[in-house]
């Protein structure tokens, strides 16, 4: 329900974490330059950090910020963490498939991860997607 890269004392917490040996995911939408650029500047072990960047590519588009995503992936990328490019699919996006393994092509030399989400109100977990 939010950025978790807007997290009060987000950096402080990783440092706490990595000093104690622990590997870190942190899932974001990659659009929060300034923290990312904060990230970059610490003394954290990149090394130990896995950023799991969701690539809501209708939203980036709708904003224009495809750009400021691609070039925070790459500041990650740069400073020595690891990543992944996670596309959710939904059924309004199937127009756009081409453009997106495209763009994730030219920009990170592979297509995105597909992380289908599902429906837990039910016991099945219903797929919230027909593709």
């Amino acid at each position: 329900m939010g950025e978790t890269l807007f997290l009060d004392n987000i950096i402080e917490v990783v440092d706490e974490l990595l000093k104690e040996g622990h590997y870190i995911q942190i899932v974001t939408n990659a659009t929060a330059t300034n923290v990312i650029k904060k990230f970059v500047k610490s003394k954290l072990d990149a090394s130990r950090l896995f950023f799991k960047c969701s690539f809501h590519y209708e939203e980036l588009l709708r904003l224009g910020l495809l750009e400021r995503f691609s070039e925070n992936v790459y500041m990650l990328e740069n400073w020595g963490a690891s990543y992944s490019i996670e596309y959710v699919p939904m059924d309004s996006s199937s127009g756009y498939i081409e453009n997106i393994k495209k763009f994730c092509l030219e920009k990170f030399g592979a297509f995105p991860h597909v992380t289908v989400t599902r429906d837990e109100r039910y016991k099945d977990f219903r797929i919230l997607t027909s593709l």
